[in-house]
């Protein structure tokens, strides 16, 4: 039998708890990173069905495959709401936000309010 721990994150918004939620599960975590799953589309569609500790992370990993929130909500039935916070994280991480973002105040500060690591962009 596998034991689920729960941890608790402090933040001013719903993304920068929930990353750092992810990174206090001392599973080498620095965010919403990348899982493979091989197979495409519908074998994310299949994990997405299957409650697992990871199902925030294929999530994640669902709308990097191009799923939209309403396909991602049929197969797991999260709220649209947390979905959507979801892909808003992957996309200012996709949108470049990285590194360019990084390199001004303006975008560190943006960044860290998302509740982005320094781990996610190595300098």
């Amino acid at each position: 039998m596998k034991s689920v721990g729960e941890c608790m994150a402090i933040g001013r918004s719903f993304a920068e708890s929930v990353q750092k939620a992810l990174r206090s599960l001392e599973t080498g975590l620095t965010g919403f990173n990348e899982i493979p799953i091989a197979g495409g589309k519908d074998a994310v569609r299949a994990a997405l069905t299957q409650p697992t500790p990871d199902r925030l992370l294929v999530i994640a990993q669902a709308f990097r495959e191009g799923l939209t929130v309403s396909e991602i909500h049929a197969a797991c039935k999260y709220d649209p709401w947390f979905l959507e916070q979801i892909e808003d994280i992957g996309r200012r991480r996709n949108q470049g936000q990285g590194r360019r973002a990084a390199a001004d105040a303006f975008g560190l500060h943006a960044l860290k309010r998302k509740g982005f690591s320094d781990a996610r962009w190595p300098s």
